[in-house]
Order: structure tokens, then sequence, then C-alpha cells
């Protein structure tokens, strides 16, 4: 999800991010994000993944060795096939933003899962030498307004760790 969408998911919907959230070191050491509780972040190698509350939102952090696009996409249409998500690759939309202050490649695709139509985003931040930390976001129209503080809070929460 575009920053832009983001902010103005959250003017308009006057959400407030969660205070109670947790601070999840991924990788090696590369990195840290924190997830709301209430999504109940889980982790994996390297990485964390959570679904909102009203299971419309989900978003998953991970490192990823390499400094490209294509260093990371290979392991991202893996992980779309696992979770049965249809990429419909005449919507691709790309575009260089900042996240947490850190410049990052955002992409963007329409897509269909097991609920239906769904949004897809995979944000790519260079956050060390050789090293991505990959975000992955999907979730339906409604679930982007209705978690749209949260999405915005998890997103500004990642930190390098130097």
């Amino acid at each position: 999800m575009s920053k832009t969408l983001l902010a103005a998911v959250i003017l308009c919907a006057g959400w407030t991010a969660s205070a109670d959230a947790k601070a999840f070191k991924i990788g090696e050491d590369v990195a840290w994000i924190s997830i709301p509780d209430t999504w109940e972040p889980e982790t994996f190698d390297n990485g964390v993944e959570g679904t909102s509350p009203d299971r419309e939102t989900y978003v998953a952090a991970e490192i990823v060795d390499g400094d490209t696009l294509a260093d990371a996409s290979k392991d991202e249409e893996k992980f779309f096939k696992k979770m049965k998500i249809k990429i419909k690759e005449d919507t691709f939309k790309q575009k260089k933003i900042q996240m947490s202050g850190l410049d990052a490649d955002d992409l963007q695709w329409e897509a269909t899962d097991a609920d239906g139509p769904t949004h897809v985003s995979v944000t790519l931040v260079k956050i060390a030498e050789k090293k991505l930390l990959m975000m992955t976001y999907w979730g339906s129209e409604a679930g982007e307004k209705t978690n749209g503080a949260e999405l915005n809070a998890i997103s500004e929460s990642i930190k390098p760790i130097r």
C-alpha cells in the first residue's frame, strides 16, 4: 500500500495506532519492526507476520539477501503461490517511497485470493549491505480503511540495527 493511500486512510478514518505493540528483531540483528499485539504476530525464519483482528489485512516483514528487486522477487513469487494469491500482472505499479525515513521501492498489484479481490503490496527497503527488508501486505479495500493507522504504524516502526 502506498504511503499516500495510507495517509489518506488514516486521515479519513481518524484511527490511532495501538499502543500495545511488540518489537521484533528480524534477520540476524538486521532490523526492528513493531506489530500490534492484537494482530497476533508470529516469527518465522528472518521475519515476522501478523493478521488484523478483523482478518481483513495481512502483513509480513522479512530480511532477504541481496540488494535488488530481482533478488527479492523469487521469494515473493513462491510466497504468492503458497498463499494462493493470483496477481493481475496488468495492474502492476511501482514507485519510490520513504518508509520510516528509509528509501524504498513499493510494488503494487490488484489480485484475488480465497476471499475474492484483494490489494497486494511488496515494499523493499535497503536496510544493510546486501540485505533488504521485504514488507508484504495484502488485504481487502475494507481492511485498508479499517486498519490503515496500524499499517502505517507498522511501516514507520522499521529501524535498522547498526
